[in-house]
């Protein structure tokens, strides 16, 4: 029988397609991810379900759409919680005799959301353990961070410091990895979730990294430009040239460090001799708006590429050939796509076969032309009753916008790569013929039934705090 491969599930928290190096930017921004690139299937055509964290790792975990899941919304102190009715995909790689390892810094995901569920080992924003149901040994270093971790001050203040947390945990995995290839660890393949936050504000990179992308001289005042950033995340003050620049060179450094760490990742796992049977996922769960667009104009700027557009790099799968894809897929197809690599089988209903795509199936573009986005308001701390469900199709040059109030907009990428006009007017017929497509999908989801859908619980003050430091409350 066949040895089943170790699975390294890497999501670079609010990364952008447009800011790395190997995807045409300027600046060398990646230097280890376009080395990786190189080895691995590249889709260039890659969308998230949901732009923003929550919602799209509740589909990236269940392999179900955000009405479908209803993981949607999170706000007034309030966090949603997975149905119990949905198995999550650590559940289920756990019962075909995976370790699983969840390692985050997002309070969206973990405990309150219960998207721990199924891990072996999981490790919260605050650096609590909430699972460990597996004699895992953790390096000794967790024992500073959880000292650390009961002192308030000291917590912030390690917690807002993302490269910190991307160290303690992309080095966790290769010590328990380390320890599985020399015996002294379970005798079980490996199913590795890790959230790398470095992308997401706060933007705190070491000097030295931001050095390579600003000119600030010391002191370089992080807490006051993070408070600017804040501010413009949150829709209290309006952008102008400057904080789009150093917002953009605080945003690139950041990208360079967590670039740093995962390279030295990838080759801890090479010279542990690792890669020849794993299958390492490099993506995000969204981008990040950096001043490009005001946070109330709508179309929402979350609906642009600059949030929906996001990278995904695969390798050592054997159902898909390295190179350059161009073919449209989803964050969501990860979950199908993970199954088949495992040789978990699951059986598909004929009419969600459409829907329920995995990443080599994308390969048939005829066949699977399209991803949709969708948001739901109230989100976050968003509460602006003006602003509707959003739902988009995309078939890689337009994107389809409607809203619950059926406000229409047709994006063409090719004319206006922007996002700003609106050419629904002009091609009535691409408008017409992505509607009805749109249509079709929305009832498809509207149709699911978790038998009892979502719970919520109260979130408490340090999850509050953690939060509105990220920029979402």
């Amino acid at each position: 029988m066949k040895k089943k491969p170790n699975i390294f599930l890497i999501i670079t928290d609010s990364l952008r397609f447009d800011h790395l190096s190997c995807n045409g930017y300027s600046r060398q921004t990646t230097p280890n991810i376009d080395a990786f690139s190189k080895k691995s299937t590249v889709f260039t055509k890659a969308y998230t379900p949901a732009p923003w964290t929550l919602p799209s790792h509740a589909t990236l975990f269940t392999g179900l759409y955000p009405s479908e899941h209803q993981l949607v919304s999170g706000y007034k102190g309030i966090t949603p919680k997975l149905s119990s009715n949905i198995p999550t995909l650590a559940e289920i790689l756990s019962d075909h005799g995976y370790m699983t390892i969840g390692l985050s810094s997002n309070p969206w995901v973990g405990e309150k959301t219960d998207l721990n569920r199924g891990f072996d080992l999981y490790s919260e924003y605050n650096y609590k353990i909430s699972s460990l149901k597996q004699n895992i040994t953790l390096p000794a270093i967790w024992k500073l961070f959880q000292i650390a971790s009961r002192i308030p001050k000291i917590r912030t203040k390690v917690m807002r410091r993302h490269h910190l947390i991307s160290n303690l945990y992309l080095n966790t995995i290769i010590d328990i990895m380390s320890k599985n290839v020399n015996g002294q660890g379970e005798k079980k393949p490996v199913f590795s979730f890790v959230n790398i936050m470095n992308p997401h504000n706060p933007y705190l990179p070491h000097v030295k990294y931001l050095k390579k992308f600003s000119d600030l001289k010391y002191p370089y005042r992080y807490n006051y430009w993070d408070d600017q950033f804040n501010k413009y995340i949150q829709g209290k003050i309006v952008s102008d040239d400057n904080l789009r620049s150093q917002l953009n060179n605080f945003y690139d450094a950041s990208i360079y460090e967590m670039d740093v760490q995962l390279g030295a990742f990838l080759k801890s796992l090479n010279d542990l001799g690792l890669m020849d049977n794993s299958i390492v996922i490099v993506t995000a769960d969204h981008g990040k708006t950096l001043g490009e667009y005001e946070r109330k104009e709508y179309p929402l700027h979350y609906m642009t590429d600059v949030n929906r557009h996001i990278p995904l790099m695969v390798y050592g799968a054997e159902s898909l050939e390295p190179g350059i894809k161009d073919n449209v897929c989803s964050l969501q197809d990860i979950y199908k796509f993970v199954m088949e690599e495992t040789g978990i089988s699951e059986l598909e209903k004929a009419d969600e076969e459409k829907y329920r795509v995995s990443l080599s199936d994308r390969l048939n573009t005829e066949k699977y032309p399209f991803a949709f986005t969708e948001v739901k308001i109230p989100y976050a701390g968003n509460e602006d009753s003006s602003i509707n469900d959003v739902y988009c199709i995309d078939d890689g040059r337009y994107s389809f916008l409607s809203n619950s109030s059926q406000d229409n907009i047709l994006w063409d990428r090719t004319k206006d790569p922007s996002q700003v006009r609106d050419f629904s007017s002009e091609e009535p017929e691409i408008s017409m013929k992505l509607s009805e497509e749109l249509a079709a999908w929305i009832e498809f989801v509207n149709n699911f039934d978790t038998q009892g859908h979502e719970t919520q619980d109260e979130a408490n003050r340090e999850t509050m705090n953690r939060l509105k430091d990220l920029g979402y409350l």
